[in-house]
């Protein structure tokens, strides 16, 4: 044992989202950059992945679960620790960790997926605004935000969405060691209390992060040990924006900030889960029964 020896523990909070996430969100590519920049630090022996997350982007989730998995077989243990919500993609990406942990009170499960491509052609149309086109091939144009979704191109995404699923059982089965079949009676998009999904083989303890983390001390053979919180470093662009809203949120009168914050957050609930809906094969493992993550 080293004094050096470290676990980490990396946040994902919020909705998974396509390439790199601002704080709030995770992103599928930012958070994979996180995970390997603790994989390849050699103080490194156990990750933490604590997940507050009712799901997004498939294929972000995909790619969070991939790199954890490069991390175990490296040799690094990995556990994850379960907040109020890991749903969904949120379930996605703790799948095929060595530990799952969760409070009796965690939302968690809703293995499913759906396909979803927002389009504004009939909106458009009341406007008297209409396009056409010439395409070379049935599926050629066939998703289009103004022109809508063609027949072949509704089929082509109905069988990416149903590969999603049975991708979404396996991946479950075999990181639970589970039967497929078995996985399936508890998914189709089901929700469960922490408690109530370990009893049902989904999740493996009930504790919170300290616990989780003495967990992966544990799994890595280590006693003496410091914890790692890595995180992702702020751009100049977002250095500036928080600097420029601390300044602003102080010099404003208190009854400005109260109403542009309510305006803020009834504009976020309308329309701010728009900005998930990102994944390039449009396919989306959301919890839509969980509560809203503030």
């Amino acid at each position: 044992m080293h004094k050096s020896d470290q676990i980490a523990v990396i946040t994902a909070v919020g909705g998974i989202v396509e390439g790199d996430a601002p704080e709030g969100a995770i992103g599928g590519k930012s958070l994979p950059t996180l995970i390997r920049t603790a994989r390849l630090d050699s103080d490194v022996k156990a990750i933490v992945l604590r997940i507050d997350s009712g799901g997004g982007s498939k294929t972000a989730s995909e790619n969070i679960r991939v790199e954890l998995e490069a991390a175990q077989d490296s040799g690094i243990p990995v556990v994850a620790s379960m907040g109020s919500i890991a749903a969904s993609g949120g379930y996605w990406i703790a799948a095929s960790a060595d530990e799952i942990w969760a409070s009796p009170t965690t939302i968690t499960g809703s293995i499913g997926i759906f396909g979803f491509l927002p389009t504004f052609e009939k909106t458009l149309a009341n406007y008297g605004v209409y396009t056409d086109g010439v395409a070379t091939t049935p599926i050629a144009g066939g998703a289009s935000a103004i022109r809508g979704i063609s027949p072949a191109y509704g089929e082509v995404l109905q069988s990416v969405v149903e590969a999603g699923y049975e991708q979404f059982l396996n991946t479950v089965a075999e990181g639970r060691n589970m039967d497929v079949d078995a996985v399936h009676e508890v998914a189709q998009g089901r929700i469960w209390t922490g408690k109530k999904a370990q009893q049902l083989g989904l999740v493996d303890e009930m504790g919170d992060l300290e616990q989780a983390i003495s967990s992966a001390a544990r799994l890595a053979d280590i006693e003496d040990y410091s914890v790692w919180h890595v995180e992702r470093e702020l751009s100049v662009e977002e250095q500036l924006l928080r600097q420029f809203a601390e300044t602003t949120s102080s010099s404003l009168p208190k009854i400005t900030s109260n109403l542009i914050s309510r305006m803020t957050n009834m504009v976020r609930r309308e329309f701010g889960f728009l900005e998930h809906l990102n994944d390039p094969n449009h396919a989306y493992v959301i919890c839509g029964n969980c509560p809203v993550l503030p």
